[in-house]
């Protein structure tokens, strides 16, 4: 066979190898990156060129990891992979079909916890995949992170494997270095699928590059051959061509030998996997029913001391039963013995007593008759005495009479007329200086002279400090006016003497809320939680009590001071009764206790 017919063979097989290397990737026009639907690929393009890339991610709490990835990149995918002690990464990328966009999909594997992340990039294409990775592509991870994939900036610039410009010789040195490209790519994918699978998980992807290693050797071959194609026809020639192309035929067998021996290799390691998880699984499993046995037997042995501390317990029970029950007998049989001589000692003691009584009967029965005589002669005395007592009585009773018609001559409203005879006197005393304090201070204003006016409150105030020490009211008697509740829960009350004054909850400026110019505040209120609370609940308006307490403030006058500042106020601007047209003055008074009379 001439060396053209040669040349037209080995043209014609390696045009076979480019028909057959076409992608059978399932998805490059769908939406996945890797995994059953992509499967296996042939890639049409031999050249891959090796680029570090940059993986990152920004956790929610506002920290950040980076990992640096060893990919391989050609005109339509990207392998990227890192394959540490602890973790291993890989990420899948491709052209999606029909549309200027690239897609790249990852797992990472984290050793230590078992834990599993993926990550999801789509973006627009920018001339090429190598053009597009130089920019900052983001995507996200399983938790919803922000992740980046960028190229290292440290990157060695591309470098053609192949152009037309090229010598023979650069020719030949771009195909030897994209061939070992393509053999660490195969030399790095599969320790990843190897480490992968012995970690159980499956990738589902699988790059075929043996076609293409082939090919590149053969263009390779060709490129050492052309230089001695001539048009004659000689023996050395055909003994090259044979042999060139008996090496090719060994290249391939060994190419398809080892191709055979990495599956196995991958079939065994899947094996080794499978039957490492099986081996784990009985191993739990076995651990597991030990366990159970184990524990079982403890509970056996634990109920048998059970029982035994059982009957241990029930046997002494009984014995001190028995004992108890036998001191119990013994104990009856003294106390009947006991019983027996006491009954005895008190049969002679009471015959002892029979006798003694039967003398005493008889000399109180002689005494007896003399006491009675003495008794009728008393008798007569007491009943003298008695008469003339009640003559003094009925004596006394007329001049009471007289007193109380003198009492009644003093006007109530009709309503107090039952408790007339019940007021103290420091009660009337104290409607007395109401009812001149109230005629002195209609002439004082009516002279309008500031001083009589402050004369008028300074005499009253002198008089109350006179009339109530410490401003001490006891066993006073009120009418109830209102009863209420302010803001904090607190009960505020209005009660009523027989005169224009009034005792009860107001509100006053305090040193704080005269300062302010804010609102008066509440004094002299009842506590929710208090006795005196309950017994306000059980009252109505117009019903009577007896009450003691303190007036407060009563004590603020002193020589030298502003006479006109009083803890009371009048009854018409009192929040509770504004409605209710009353006059007077009404007084505050913590009321320390309070009685129904009704």
């Amino acid at each position: 066979m001439n060396l053209k017919i040669k040349i037209f063979f080995l043209l014609f097989y390696i045009f076979s190898f480019n028909a057959h290397s076409i992608t059978n990737c399932k998805t490059c026009g769908g939406s996945s990156a890797f995994g059953k639907e992509l499967g296996t690929v042939y890639p049409l393009d031999p050249f891959f060129y090796t680029k570090n890339l940059l993986l990152s991610c920004k956790r929610k709490n506002g920290t950040s990891w980076t990992n640096t990835l060893t990919a391989y990149i050609s005109s339509n995918y990207v392998y990227a992979t890192q394959n540490r002690k602890n973790q291993v990464i890989l990420i899948v990328g491709y052209k999606i079909k029909g549309k200027n966009k690239l897609k790249l999909k990852g797992i990472k594997k984290w050793l230590p916890t078992n834990q599993l992340d993926n990550y999801h990039f789509v973006t627009d294409l920018d001339n090429s995949i190598d053009d597009t990775l130089k920019s900052k592509i983001k995507g996200s991870n399983r938790y919803s992170e922000d992740c980046y994939l960028t190229q290292n900036n440290y990157n060695i610039p591309r470098v053609p494997y192949d152009d037309d410009s090229f010598s023979i010789e650069d020719k030949k040195k771009g195909l030897n270095r994209a061939i070992s490209a393509l053999k660490g790519f195969q030399m790095r994918e599969f320790d990843i699928n190897k480490r992968l699978t012995q970690e159980g998980y499956n990738v589902g992807v699988k790059f075929e590059l043996a076609d293409l290693i082939t090919d590149l050797t053969i263009k390779s071959t060709l490129l050492d051959n052309q230089p001695k194609v001539i048009i004659k026809e000689d023996e050395e020639s055909k003994k090259l061509a044979e042999q060139k192309s008996k090496e090719l035929e060994k290249e391939k067998a060994r190419r398809i030998a080892e191709e055979k021996e990495r599956k196995i290799l991958e079939a065994k390691t899947r094996k080794l996997a499978e039957e490492k998880r099986l081996a784990e699984l009985k191993a739990k499993k076995r651990t597991e029913d030990i366990a159970k046995e184990v524990a079982a037997e403890k509970q056996k042995k634990i109920e048998q001391e059970r029982s035994l501390r059982k009957a241990e317990e029930l046997k002494r029970k009984k014995a001190e039963e028995r004992a108890l029950k036998l001191a119990e007998e013994r104990k009856k049989t003294e106390e009947v013995a006991k019983r027996l001589e006491q009954e005895r000692l008190k049969a002679e003691l009471k015959t002892k007593k029979l006798e003694k009584a039967q003398q005493i009967q008889l000399a109180a029965l002689e005494k007896e008759k003399a006491e009675k005589q003495k008794l009728i002669l008393d008798e007569k005395k007491k009943r003298e005495e008695l008469e003339k007592k009640l003559a003094s009585l009925r004596e006394e009773n007329k001049k009471q009479g007289l007193k109380s018609n003198s009492v009644q001559l003093i006007k109530l409203p009709p309503e107090w007329e039952p408790y007339k005879f019940d007021l103290s006197p420091q009660q009337r005393q104290f409607c007395q200086l109401t009812n001149r304090f109230f005629k002195d201070m209609d002439k004082a204003v009516a002279s309008k002279n500031e001083i009589r006016i402050n004369m008028v409150h300074r005499d009253r105030q002198q008089n109350l400090d006179g009339l109530l020490p410490g401003g001490k009211v006891n066993n006073w008697i009120f009418k109830v006016l209102k009863i209420d509740q302010v803001e904090d829960g607190s009960a505020a009350v209005v009660l009523s003497l027989q005169c224009k004054s009034f005792v009860g909850s107001g509100q006053v400026h305090t040193k704080s809320s005269w300062r302010k110019k804010s609102n008066k505040e509440w004094r002299a209120t009842i506590p929710y939680d208090d006795r005196r609370f309950r017994e306000l609940a059980k009252l109505g308006v117009n019903d009577f009590i007896l009450g003691s307490g303190t007036l407060l403030e009563v004590n603020a006058f002193k020589p030298g001071q502003i006479e006109t500042f009083y803890a009371s106020q009048q009854i018409g601007e009192h929040p509770l009764t504004k409605d209710l047209n009353l006059e007077g003055e009404l007084f505050l008074a913590d009321l320390s206790y309070i009685a129904a009379l009704n």
